[in-house]
């Protein structure tokens, strides 16, 4: 199964949630911004991921997420802090090795 996953940040250089996702191809990881400022900090912490300038505001731009990929793309989105997943088929938490 192809998927993409959206994580939304402003302000926030230092992404926690990608620490959790290093098994996954980068080309796949979509990191959206709020403007051209925010594009260039990004891009120099975090160049080999596909950086793109969306909405200011969460709401704009998690419509603007929705809108920006095809739509039979299947698109995870998530948060920008994310530290750990809890896995509920073991009852545990997967807490990546840093």
């Amino acid at each position: 199964m192809s998927f993409k996953i959206a994580i939304p940040t402003y302000k926030r250089y230092n992404i926690k949630t990608l620490s959790l996702l290093k098994e996954f191809n980068k080309t796949d990881i979509y990191i959206f911004v709020a403007n051209q400022d925010e594009y260039e900090k990004y891009y120099n912490e975090y160049p080999n991921y596909n950086i793109i300038i969306g909405e200011l505001c969460i709401c704009n731009q998690r419509n603007f997420i929705t809108n920006y990929f095809n739509e039979d793309t299947i698109v995870i989105c998530m948060d920008d802090d994310i530290l750990a997943f809890k896995d509920r088929q073991f009852m545990c938490w997967r807490i990546p090795y840093i």
